[in-house]
């Protein structure tokens, strides 16, 4: 009797799995993705899930993306992206929007640079990359249905809790110099 409702008990949790990851639209599946590729420095399922028309605000482009990725998984290990509110909108069939709050943690991998030319003074800490204890980043994404997927079309608008130079603005920077 005790393995009749044992059975019947795992069905149901399997069942609501099932359910829950059923449940979430195309664009919290495309979110949840790029979260995992983060976390598992995978840099190119990354640049896949960016569109070849991608520009942003800041200045940056699919080409500038796959530099940064490059750097912060150099520079990074243990990354763990924290996301505690996922928003999503369809404006069209091509077209959908996503609203995020974040927070990324990582440790500074050996040998890393980033203190300002020297290694790291405190060892295996963990950081804040966006965001911190107590507040979250926040970033606005515009999403584009591409070649039978869903692609990183802009980022409209991020806040990941201090400001961001922006890439023209580095490059006028290294052209004055």
């Amino acid at each position: 009797m005790k393995k009749k409702y044992i059975i019947i008990g795992s069905m149901c949790v399997v069942g609501l799995i099932l359910f829950l990851i059923m449940r979430k639209n195309a664009l919290e599946k495309f979110m949840f993705q790029g979260i995992q590729a983060v976390e598992q420095e995978k840099r190119d399922t990354l640049l896949d899930m960016i569109s070849q028309n991608y520009i942003d605000q800041l200045g940056l482009t699919r080409e500038n993306t796959a530099e940064i990725l490059k750097r912060l998984f150099e520079n990074f290990n243990e990354i763990k992206v924290i996301s505690p509110k996922i928003e999503t909108q369809f404006k069209s069939k091509q077209l959908g929007t996503v609203e995020m709050e974040f927070k990324v943690v990582a440790s500074i991998a050996p040998g890393a640079k980033v203190f300002q030319g020297m290694e790291n003074p405190y060892g295996n800490q963990r950081y804040f990359l966006v965001g911190t204890p107590m507040k979250a980043g926040h970033i606005s994404l515009e999403l584009v249905q591409e070649n039978h997927g869903w692609k990183l079309k802009s980022i409209q608008k991020i806040d990941v809790g201090y400001s961001i130079p922006t890439y023209a603005q580095e490059q006028q920077k290294t052209e004055q110099d």
